[in-house]
């Protein structure tokens, strides 16, 4: 081989081995770029808390009456000479607004204590006995726990459980749509003047990270009570010492009891309210959507004085342009009851 061709060679190989130093110095820059777009994002979506009391995506340890966090008493009406005016409430491994099932066994406990009839704890000792749990095996109704008089105690209602340290609990099987139910007797004595509510918990017993104790309080009342009325509440404000700028959305409950209309207004312009709430609604008797003005007004029928029906619709609603509230109040979302 004669020196030219070498020399033609040597430098084919001199431009290759530049080409590969260019290709790897862009592809270390696009490394390095989609590094610094990741740590970025990271740190804009977790500057704020988006949705504070955990009751948004996938509730996979769910009930109709129970949860994550909650403060506000719900009124469960009754025939006003109802003898035993009695609640059936759920605890679910799967989410009542979607498709999913939790993936594990979830063994937990129940436990239920007296509390003032506005949900406050109680100071002396009371005098009712008539307040009483028990879980429903199918249809039987298993021993009765009568809820303690005495201040701020717990009851413990045993579960079927029978295996060493699971002894005692409730289990929701894996992968499976469970549904366990129990039984809450109320005193027929306070229906027309309440003075007790009930507050239930549900409590994971384990490692579970992904779902949190649910907790509910219950007040029976009578159908005829003037007390019967639906109102609506953001519930991020309940955590002391946050403010509106600290999140990225909102929730919201509208609860209470008796029949006729609920008006719920919001800005639109500011807020947007969730998809899977809004598909609900949609469900309802009654259900109207219309915007005016800025405003979005859905209407819906309540009526809880029929068996099984509901009495507290949690709804979320999302920052439109990343503009946040001023201040939790009925400008920004409103609800209005008119009886029927």
């Amino acid at each position: 081989m004669n020196n030219e061709i070498i020399d033609r060679i040597k430098k084919k190989l001199k431009i290759l081995r530049n080409s590969w130093i260019t290709v790897w110095l862009i592809i270390v820059a696009v490394l390095l770029s989609g590094a610094a777009t990741y740590a970025a994002y990271m740190g804009t979506t977790h500057s704020k808390r988006v949705i504070s009391l955990s009751e948004s995506d996938e509730m996979l340890f769910s009930s109709r009456y129970l949860y994550v966090s909650d403060s506000e008493v719900q009124r469960i009406g009754f025939a006003e000479n109802s003898t035993d005016p009695a609640v059936t409430i759920d605890v679910c491994n799967y989410d009542k607004k979607g498709m999913g099932v939790y993936g594990s066994d979830i063994y937990f406990r129940i436990t239920a204590k007296l509390v003032n009839y506005d949900g406050t704890d109680i100071t002396s000792e009371t005098k009712s006995d008539k307040y009483k749990l028990a879980y429903l095996d199918g249809d039987t109704e298993s021993t009765q726990y009568t809820l303690s008089p005495i201040t701020n105690t717990e009851t413990a209602i045993n579960g079927p459980e029978l295996n060493g340290e699971d002894s005692g609990l409730f289990k929701l099987p894996a992968n499976t749509k469970t549904k366990m139910k129990f039984i809450l007797h109320c005193d027929p004595d306070t229906l027309s003047t309440p003075k007790y509510a009930v507050e239930i918990t549900a409590t994971p017993v384990g490692k579970y990270e992904d779902i949190k104790a649910i907790s509910g309080k219950l007040r029976a009342i009578s159908r005829s009570s003037q007390s019967l009325e639906w109102s609506g509440e953001f519930t991020d404000n309940l955590i002391t010492g946050t403010k509106p700028t600290d999140f990225d959305a909102y929730n919201y409950v509208i609860s209470g009891a008796g029949k006729g209309t609920i008006t719920l207004t919001y800005d639109n312009a500011i807020l947007e309210l969730d998809k899977n709430d809004l598909e609900i609604f949609s469900k309802l008797q009654g259900y109207t959507f219309t915007k005016n003005d800025g405003k979005t007004i859905i209407t819906f029928s309540v009526d809880t004085t029929v068996e099984n029906a509901v009495s507290r619709y949690a709804v979320h609603f999302y920052q439109k342009n990343g503009t946040a509230l001023d201040e939790f109040s009925e400008k920004y979302v409103k609800t209005e009851f008119t009886p029927s």
